[in-house]
């Protein structure tokens, strides 16, 4: 009973300080950031470029409003975007959650990263709140989407990496078999031509 309660404790200590967190995070950040609603010109001011990315340089568009065509040349029709949407404030474990994304990314999809098959962004959702809306988000997470003729089909919200971080290959098995998955789908109906 005692172990119980310590950990009960130590859940809503931890609740409380990620709470507080985000809404010191959500207050200061300038919400100006996307009065056209427009998702897809927003990203791609960003440099999607830089070494430390992975994956091929285009963002993707989640909104389902078409992509410019510097990203139609980038990618083929059908493609898996790999999210990681956090708030502008992250702590620790966002940052951890991200590490490990990224890293499983180059890792186990190197070869569908080079093809364009897998990109990877990095979002903030409180500056890009029509990609929060479109994927439902109200916390850190991760999210596979399923990208067709440039519009989002499906997408997977991941929102218990949270609860895996502190086991790295429970983590990477979450996260590795949600991708997968909407890779085995994409390629289904891509054959089915849905």
């Amino acid at each position: 009973m005692e172990t119980a309660r310590k950990v009960l404790t130590c859940l809503l200590v931890a609740f409380a300080l990620v709470s507080l967190g985000f809404s010191l995070g959500k207050h200061s950040v300038s919400r100006s950031g996307n009065s056209s609603g427009n998702i897809g010109s927003n990203l791609m001011d960003k440099d999607h470029n830089d070494k430390d990315k992975i994956g091929k340089g285009e963002p993707s568009n989640a909104a389902g409003m078409e992509l410019s065509m510097k990203s139609k040349k980038a990618y083929s029709n059908d493609y898996l975007a790999v999210y990681y949407l956090h708030s502008s404030f992250r702590c620790s474990t966002c940052n951890t959650i991200e590490k490990y994304t990224r890293e499983l990314l180059d890792t186990r999809y190197g070869p569908q990263l080079s093809r364009g098959e897998i990109v990877w962004h990095e979002v903030d959702f409180q500056v890009q709140e029509d990609l929060a809306s479109q994927f439902q988000v109200v916390a850190s997470c991760v999210v596979v989407a399923r990208i067709r003729a440039d519009k989002v089909i499906s997408f997977s919200r991941l929102d218990d990496v949270w609860t895996h971080v502190e086991d790295r290959a429970a983590f990477e098995a979450y996260v590795s078999g949600a991708i997968d998955r909407e890779s085995v789908a994409l390629t289904r109906e891509g054959k089915s031509g849905k």
